[in-house]
């Protein structure tokens, strides 16, 4: 068995060869930075927000699905706000008696432009009623 003088050269020049990137290594510099995600919430309806790209979109709405309501996506440019799977709830705190419960939606910011995102909140079996509520957001994703 070598000896760890012998293997530490070779295990220096993978290290080396992974940070670099050559053959789809991952980038070991410590300047790259995670890009910030960016939360919308219920007060943010009509406003437009800016997203970097790769950066996660999280919109965050009061909802109280007790009552038959949930927020559905109506609108989206999937190219542009890539959906992150199903939609989260959150329930309310504990200490809370009647507590709001949240719905929260993640996109993934993939390709740069700007996309009108918009959500309705409705029953499903009220199939000729307006939503209740709509929440909609400008982004432009830079």
């Amino acid at each position: 068995m070598p000896s760890i003088k012998r293997r530490w050269p070779i295990l220096a020049a993978l290290l080396v060869t992974v940070c670099s990137g050559v053959g789809g290594g991952a980038n070991c510099s410590s300047s790259q930075k995670a890009k910030e995600p960016v939360t919308v919430t219920d007060k943010d309806n009509g406003a437009k927000i800016r997203v970097e790209k790769g950066a996660t979109l999280i919109v965050k709405l009061e909802s109280r699905p007790g009552t038959g309501y949930s927020w559905r996506v109506v609108k989206n440019d999937p190219n542009k706000l890539m959906p992150e799977g199903e939609p989260a709830t959150i329930g309310p705190d504990k200490d809370v008696l009647d507590g709001v419960e949240y719905q929260v939606f993640q996109f993934k910011a993939v390709s740069r432009g700007v996309v009108k995102l918009e959500l309705d909140y409705f029953r499903v079996w009220e199939k000729d009623t307006p939503p209740a509520k709509r929440f909609s957001i400008e982004a432009n994703i830079t």
